[in-house]
Formats: structure tokens, sequence, C-alpha cells
């Protein structure tokens, strides 16, 4: 079965204001609680992914009763956020193509769902999808925690594709084709973001031109940023399948995440494009690594 398909995708609704709803990544600026203060201060009680995450910022300094209480108040909002339609259903069996402008250029992506049943995060593995990193087995319980007990996701999963065929520029250059579904700045400097709808038969076309290029790959997909919380998320996955006669019809078997390429264009200098080489030759030895010069402003 392919590991990257369509999915159904939720998002905030119209009235919802969405430079207040995106947030960074849980596991983002660890060192800098009033980077996470500043962030409070500016939701407030605004609808916001923020309440929809543990930063893990507090992590070492939260008594369990306190952690206890901000797990059971995300699983209460995520409820409240469906119930109450601030999420609304944005995108049914499809992608979502995604325009990130930061002070380091463009990046584009697309986002899917993971079959987690492709995904091993040991490091003699052979799986089709791979850890990039070493991963911290006492960085996944909290985020276990979350997921038991969640009817939604809210994912930060980067997943690096060896896009030779331009499988994702393909898709950028129809843009103008998509239904734009959101266009944002982020807070505090995070730049702007912009996502747009990839549904029907190009969806369908999408899937398959995935499909193909794992069929043809060692190593399809790589984690590039994270990699704990796909982590946490295989693990959730193996626990709610050994308590289920059919598990694998499950909604926990897959997790969104965004798809991106590797290859380097325009902006990115050849110094820093091997330094990203090494980084994977070093990951892993037993995969041949080599650049390709895109020559478009959109790859990294």
């Amino acid at each position: 079965m392919p590991s990257f398909l369509p999915a159904e995708i939720l998002l905030p609704s119209e009235q919802i204001e969405k430079s207040n709803w995106a947030v960074i990544a849980c596991d983002q600026f660890t060192s800098r609680p009033d980077y996470w203060q500043e962030v409070e201060r500016l939701v407030g009680a605004s609808p916001s992914t923020l309440h929809l995450i543990y930063p893990e910022v507090y992590l070492d300094t939260d008594t369990s009763t306190v952690h206890e209480r901000k797990v059971g108040d995300i699983h209460t909002t995520m409820e409240r956020y469906r119930r109450e339609g601030i999420l609304q259903p944005a995108v049914e069996d499809g992608y979502i193509l995604v325009e990130r402008d930061t002070q380091a250029g463009r990046r584009v992506g697309i986002i899917g769902k993971l079959d987690l049943e492709s995904y091993d995060y040991k490091t003699d593995t052979k799986a089709k999808v791979r850890a990039t990193e070493q991963t911290v087995e006492s960085r996944i319980p909290t985020r276990m925690g979350i997921r038991r007990g969640a009817v939604l996701e809210t994912p930060h999963i980067m997943m690096l594709l060896d896009d030779v065929d331009g499988i994702i520029d393909y898709i950028y250059r129809k843009k103008q084709d998509l239904r734009l579904l959101y266009d944002t700045e982020l807070m505090l400097g995070g730049g702007r973001v912009a996502g747009y709808a990839i549904e029907g038969e190009m969806a369908r076309r999408l899937a398959d031109a995935f499909a193909k290029k794992e069929a043809e790959s060692g190593l399809f997909l790589a984690a590039g940023d994270g990699n704990h919380s796909l982590a946490a998320a295989k693990a959730r996955w193996e626990e709610e399948k050994s308590r289920k006669e059919d598990g694998n019809s499950s909604p926990g078997r897959y997790v969104l995440a965004e798809v991106v390429s590797i290859y380097y264009g325009k902006d990115v200098t050849k110094d820093d494009a091997n330094k990203i080489k090494e980084l994977a030759e070093s990951k892993y030895p037993d995969v041949d690594v080599e650049l390709a010069y895109g020559g478009q402003p959109i790859y990294y």
C-alpha cells in the first residue's frame, strides 16, 4: 500500500484570525520561555493551535499535576473546536500545497497523510520511511499522552523527498488552478504561509506519482523535522493496533505530514547544500547522496 496518501484536512473557519491561529512547533524555543510567554500574550483566549499543543519549554518545570491538567485541557479544547465549528472540513480526500515565506526564502511542500506502517525510527531499519536523527525516548511519552485522547492532530512533521522527477514543482506550477485555502502573515517574524487545495483528478494523479516514486525507491521519505512527533505517533499506533481486532482501519494508523524536496535552488550556495549532503551521508552511510541544482527559487 502507498505510504503518502490524500487526507481529510480541517482548517479554522473564515471568522478565525489566522495570524493568531498558527504558532510555531511545540519543540521550538525550548530555552526561551519569554518567546512562549509573548505568544500567550498575543493569542490570549482566541482560538489557536497554541491551545492544542504542549510547548516543551515547560516540560522540565511543570509538576505532574500541571502536566496532566494541560493534557486534559488540550483534549477538551480539541473537542470544543470541532463541536463549535471553529475547525471545519476544508479538503476531503486531497492534499494541500503549502507556500511558506521566511527570511531564508521560500519553501514549498505538500501536506497529506503518512501511513505509519511504512515508518520505523530504529537506526538499523530498512523501512521506506525513516528518521534522520536518533530518537530520544524520553521525549515521546508527553506526545503519546496527547494522542491517546485526541480527536484532532496539529502536525509539524516535515518529510524529505528525493524529488528528481519534480513532483512538487509540477504541482507548484499549477498553483493558479488550485483553490486558495488561506494566506496569512505569521506572528513574531515567522514570515508568511499560504495553502492551496489539491483535489479531484489532480489529487489522484499526485497520489499515483508518489506511489510510483515509492515503488522505485529504497528510501522514500526521511523525517526532516518533527521526528519525535512522528515517533510518538508510531508508538501510539503500535499501542492502539495491539488492542484492536481491526486496527488497520483506524485513523490512528496515519499522521498528517508535509513533504518537501531536498533539491536546492538559486538562493542557496553550494557550500550550504554540501552541509546538508554531509549530514544525510552521516545519517545514512548505506545510501548514495547526490546534489542536484534545481535552479528554481522555491527549493532549499
